[in-house]
């Protein structure tokens, strides 16, 4: 196995984000840390590459839609590492119970990323992908900055956090399995595997061919990293499909409604307004900012 900092490159994340948790203690000197300072640089280089890229553009309502996407982001992220903090205080993990549910499904989540050891480089190739779900949202909003997308996104990340409180769950990977407890620290947040939800909400809302086709097969790589770095289960993979429709669908719905209360006119048309420029969606084209030219 491909090793980093003395760590094999599926544990190099969770590593990251324990000594990110403690940096943010005002007594805890681990800001030091090569570690700490590495998930610090890495959870910021996301939002700052967006505010860097926003600079470049000259339409005035791209660029602000680019900081209110990160003022969404870091909302996110406060909002949800509070949330699981509590969780993992007060639940406890039901990993049992969906590795049975695999298990009935003729499926051995631990038996299939043992075997996916013997291919160290395919490992190191999944492993680094896996890491890399917030730059690819992030670029997939610079390219095109759909608003249905990032509502997409937003809804999935909130409704997760329900999931994750009905189906506590923390992966095979962080489960004490002769114990029969979780790691300690490690988060609930496993069924809906949303590595899987929000690829699939990206390509789900890409307009061009290229974009889609490429988040596809960010999809495919996704759903073999998210086992064999043994972070979820099968089931939170099938879960997060019908999740992530069900997301979308309300998103497209929300900003459909949205786009009524502004347009009253759009009520009797029956459309919601898009872009000058249709695709090939047709009717089910994505909405867009409406940005002039």
């Amino acid at each position: 196995m491909v090793q980093c900092f003395g760590l094999t490159l599926p544990r190099l994340e969770c590593a990251i984000w324990k000594n990110f948790e403690r940096s943010l203690r005002m007594n805890d000197w681990a800001l030091l840390n090569p570690l700490s300072l590495t998930s610090i640089l890495y959870t910021m280089s996301v939002p700052w590459a967006m505010l860097f890229v926003s600079l470049c553009r000259r339409d005035p309502y791209r660029k602000w839609s680019d900081v209110t996407t990160v003022m969404w982001y870091y909302g996110y992220v406060a909002i949800a590492g509070i949330l699981m903090r509590l969780m993992v205080s007060i639940l406890p993990a039901q990993d049992p119970a969906l590795m049975r549910i695999d298990a009935a499904l003729g499926f051995n989540t631990l038996s299939f990323a043992a075997a996916m050891r013997g291919y160290p480089v395919a490992m190191a190739m999944i492993a680094a992908s896996y890491i890399l779900l917030a730059p690819v949202i992030a670029v997939s909003w610079l390219l095109e900055q759909n608003l249905v997308q990032r509502r997409a996104i937003l809804i999935g990340g909130y409704l997760t956090l329900v999931c994750y409180a009905l189906v506590p769950a923390v992966g095979p990977g962080y489960y004490d399995w002769a114990k029969g407890v979780a790691l300690h620290a490690a988060p609930f947040n496993c069924m809906p595997s949303m590595h899987i939800g929000f690829p699939l909400l990206l390509a789900y809302n890409a307009r061009s061919k290229w974009l889609r086709v490429w988040l596809w097969a960010f999809v495919a790589i996704m759903l073999v990293a998210t086992l064999a770095l043994r972070e979820h289960y099968l089931i939170d993979l099938i879960a997060a499909f019908p999740f992530s429709l069900g997301v979308q669908w309300i998103a497209a719905r929300t900003e459909l409604i949205y786009a009524k209360l502004r347009d009253p006119n759009l009520a009797q048309e029956g459309e919601c307004p898009a872009s000058p420029r249709r695709g090939a969606h047709g009717n089910r084209e994505i909405l867009t900012p409406h940005v002039a030219e």
